[in-house]
Parts: structure tokens; C-alpha cells; sequence
């Protein structure tokens, strides 16, 4: 995906800030009207939490 080209540019970052949307508990996405716009950010935090260029790095949510 587009995310892996990238990610490894924020290897020495101190922390990340997750922000998600309260409101997006009952919306589906624009591209896949069947998948729940929260649980898409519930699996990118995922993602990111448990990357290996993010063991070392603080995490907020």
C-alpha cells in the first residue's frame, strides 16, 4: 500500500498523535460502503502500534 512507501521516513520520531473522529462510529467509508469508517482507523492504530519502525517510539491515542 501507499503507507508502506513511506512509513520508514518517520523511523526517529519521538512520538506519534492518533486522532480519531468520535463521530465516524456509524459512517462507512467513501471508496467501501460496507466497511465502518471507525473500525478503518481501529485497524491502521494497529497497524502502526505494532509496526518495526515504531517499537521505540510513544504512542497517544
Amino acid at each position: 500500500s501507499e503507507r508502506k512507501k513511506w512509513i520508514h521516513c518517520f523511523e526517529d520520531v519521538t512520538a506519534i498523535i492518533f486522532c480519531v473522529a468520535m463521530s465516524e462510529y456509524d459512517q462507512v467509508l467513501h471508496e467501501d460502503e460496507t466497511t465502518n469508517r471507525m473500525q478503518e482507523s481501529l485497524k491502521l492504530f494497529d497497524s502502526i502500534c505494532n509496526n518495526k519502525w515504531f517499537t521505540d517510539t510513544s504512542i497517544i491515542l
